[in-house]
């Protein structure tokens, strides 16, 4: 799983990348430590977020400014 976060539109967020698409999976000002947390919940908070894929907002990849 590639996780980053992201600025899209003036918005900060936070997911994973799937192809060429972002599963968005953490918007707002929470998003900008989104990952951090998602590392330090272990392998149950990876679950969450790939439980998400499916019904999460995509973004194209080449529409935003990644930020990490």
């Amino acid at each position: 799983m590639k996780l980053l976060t992201f600025e899209n539109d003036g918005k900060i967020g936070a997911g994973f990348v799937d192809g060429n698409q972002i599963i968005v999976c953490a918007e707002g000002k929470t998003a900008a430590f989104a990952v951090r947390s998602l590392i330090e919940g272990g392998s149950a908070s990876v679950q969450d977020w790939a439980a998400k894929g499916a019904s999460a907002e995509r973004i194209a990849l080449a529409d935003v400014r990644l930020l990490a």
